[in-house]
């Protein structure tokens, strides 16, 4: 797991809406109890969210769904399904992190899929750990009791030294523990938040040592915030009382707001609306969607830019108007008899085959202000014309010379640019691409395809339930 995807995940339950609940855990204990003593005292940031009891309750699909689109990457990279999952932790300190997984997992399969990927066994305190560095940055698995750890070394292993009894966990910090405890008893979400990670989370506040954050379920309709901030002294906390105010109402319009102040605490609390956490999470989404757009416009374009050879039409038949002349392009020929030029990593490669374009008068009816896709004669765009146009995203991720053959290939993911050509446009696939991007091999698959029109446009399109194909944010992510 990368550590920007954590950061994403941070912005999401830190600040806007922390999910969390604490459910049973085996021998009484709650598995938000259990995931604290596993997490080291070090850690200035503590998030516990609580998958399974998201999955039951219908007034929170929406949230529950957000979960799943964020964790999809790395579940997948762990080998199991978000039906697996019970809960989450997350610890933070600095520019360490760590992921606790708990559930029904099957640690035997998922230490199958690490060594698959190449991923190197070892041991700490007897307990296995595993590692590989990739794109620049090294992971570290660890399996403890019925739990999976990922995250960066030190802090991995700062996890399996509390379980061994050699440093004390986040449980044990009474600061912590104390502010915890001022949060309401029914709560299905829970952060906390040390001095550092208040600081690093807005400058709209100074002097808090501490924060504790819960949110309520009242009904299918509302939800309520508490919030328990503490500070050194009395004095800071009268100082600090209009800022905190101010602060948490930035985040929604709340209704039956109470905020005092008792000794070194200030307590807010209110209602909103659940509609506004769920729209936040479509924000959210929608944020993240429109940064895949940018990132592909450009590594597509810079792709044209650069002068590529290994495209080939086979049969000498290509026309833009019958996407059926298409299907026997390939990418990365090594035979020596395609032409050096600017093309688009697509099947279709040259600009004039590129004919796609977006309605200005047909929109989907569930996202209204998101057109209709059109094909070259001006009608909805088929299947087969979105898979000639869809970007083959192994020509993006892969260094030169990765995938080639003397052939070529029609494969959209095993390919790569020729031996000496630019390379590497993109880190690695948006998770939000599906197969026709070449995401048979991944594991994974988006909500949207990611293709070139006319003029060199990308867009990012969805089917909906009526069959037709659409460009821009649909409500989901990825």
């Amino acid at each position: 797991m990368k550590r920007s995807s954590v950061l994403i995940l941070l912005l999401l339950v830190q600040v806007v809406i922390p999910i969390a609940a604490f459910g049973a855990c085996g021998g009484g204990e709650s598995q938000g109890t259990y995931a604290m003593k596993l997490l080291p005292k070090v850690c200035d940031t503590y998030l516990y969210s609580d998958i399974q009891e998201l999955r039951g309750d219908s007034d929170l699909k929406q949230i529950y769904e957000s979960y799943r689109d964020n964790y999809a990457q790395q579940l997948d990279e762990l080998n199991v399904s978000i039906h697996q999952l019970d809960w989450v932790a997350v610890g933070m300190e600095e520019d360490e992190f760590v992921a606790i997984y708990g559930g029904d997992i099957d640690a035997d399969e998922v230490k199958w899929g690490l060594q698959k990927d190449g991923y190197t066994k070892s041991t700490y305190r007897e307990i296995e750990l595993w590692s590989s560095e990739q794109d620049g940055e090294q992971g570290f698995f660890a399996f403890v009791e019925s739990a999976v750890l990922v995250g960066t070394e030190q802090i991995v292993k700062q996890c399996i030294d509390v379980v061994a009894g050699q440093a004390r966990s986040i449980y044990d910090d009474a600061e912590f523990r104390g502010l915890i405890d001022r949060l309401p008893a029914q709560r299905f979400s829970t952060s906390f938040l040390s001095d550092k990670a208040i600081r690093a989370a807005t400058e709209d506040l100074v002097g808090p040592v501490a924060m504790g954050i819960s949110v309520q379920k009242l009904d299918e309709e509302n939800v309520k915030y508490t919030v328990e901030v503490k500070y050194e002294d009395e004095s800071d906390a009268q100082d600090g009382l209009a800022d905190i105010q101010n602060w948490v109402e930035s985040w929604f319009e709340f209704e039956d707001v109470r905020v005092d102040q008792k000794g070194v605490f200030v307590h807010f609390s209110g209602t909103t609306p659940m509609s506004n956490v769920l729209e936040q999470f479509g924000r959210g989404g929608a944020d993240a969607f429109e940064t895949d757009i940018l990132t592909v416009q450009l590594a597509s374009a810079t792709f044209f830019a650069d002068i590529h050879s290994g495209w080939k039409d086979i049969d000498g038949d290509d026309n833009p108007m019958d996407v059926l002349t298409f299907d026997d392009n390939v990418w990365g020929r090594t035979k020596g008899d395609t032409i050096l030029g600017h093309y688009y990593p697509t099947a279709i490669g040259r600009v004039s085959n590129h004919t796609l374009s977006i309605s200005t008068n047909m929109f989907d009816l569930d996202n209204q202000d998101n057109p209709l896709i059109l094909g070259p004669r001006g009608l909805p765009a088929s299947d087969v014309e979105i898979q000639a146009h869809a970007i083959w995203m192994g020509l993006l991720v892969h260094d030169e010379a990765t995938y080639t053959a003397l052939a070529g290939t029609t494969d959209r993911w095993q390919v790569s640019p020729l031996g000496g050509e630019n390379a590497l446009y993109l880190n690695q696939m948006p998770s939000s691409a599906i197969t026709y991007n070449g995401d048979t091999y991944t594991g994974r698959s988006g909500s949207y395809c990611w293709v070139v029109g006319k003029n060199g446009v990308v867009y990012g399109i969805y089917k909906a339930t009526d069959g037709y194909w659409y460009s821009g944010f649909n409500g989901a992510y990825p």
